[in-house]
């Protein structure tokens, strides 16, 4: 089933099941959204507990994503992430 079916399907639909099928979807991102920021969450825990954390200022992130330096053995650098 391809999405341009699916959406005819949906379009063919009385206006209160769209409606109905909007609000559905809709919480089910949030939870996926969720989710993963809980996941994110306990990613970010490990690195702390394991003290591979760095601290420092929002200007020193700053200096060192622009100056490409390494961090967690990933070069972060201008948006663009990429391995050493």
């Amino acid at each position: 089933m391809t999405i341009d079916h699916l959406l005819g399907e949906i379009a063919s639909l009385p206006l209160e099941d769209q409606a109905l099928l909007h609000e559905v979807i809709g919480r089910r991102l949030v939870e996926a959204r969720r989710r993963e920021i809980a996941g994110r969450a306990e990613e970010a825990r490990g690195v702390l507990e394991r003290g591979e954390a760095r601290r420092g200022t929002a200007a020193d992130l700053v200096a060192n994503t622009e100056s490409n330096e390494s961090i967690h053995g990933v070069r972060y650098g201008y948006g663009v992430q990429s391995s050493d």
